[in-house]
């Protein structure tokens, strides 16, 4: 018979926005309430030039040009 415990963790609760250019504003106003320990902004995950180029890659965000001139043409229009 397994005898399980449950872990003491500190009540949290999640927001999530649809408009980022109101986290700071969501921050501060929680920030303010009574009895609030601490608001934080998870870390973004930093990913590399290679890993970025292969997410383009996957999205299928490529160019074909037969020069530069070209491809020029191509990202103006």
């Amino acid at each position: 018979m397994a005898i399980s415990t449950l872990q003491q963790t500190p009540n949290q609760l999640v927001v999530t926005l649809t408009d980022v250019s109101l986290i700071d504003k969501v921050r501060k106003a929680i920030a303010s309430i009574q009895g609030v320990k601490t608001v934080r902004k998870p870390r973004m995950k930093r990913i590399s030039p290679i890993e970025r180029s292969m997410k383009e890659v996957q999205e299928g965000k490529l160019y074909e040009a037969k020069d530069l001139d070209d491809l020029f043409e191509q990202l103006n229009s």
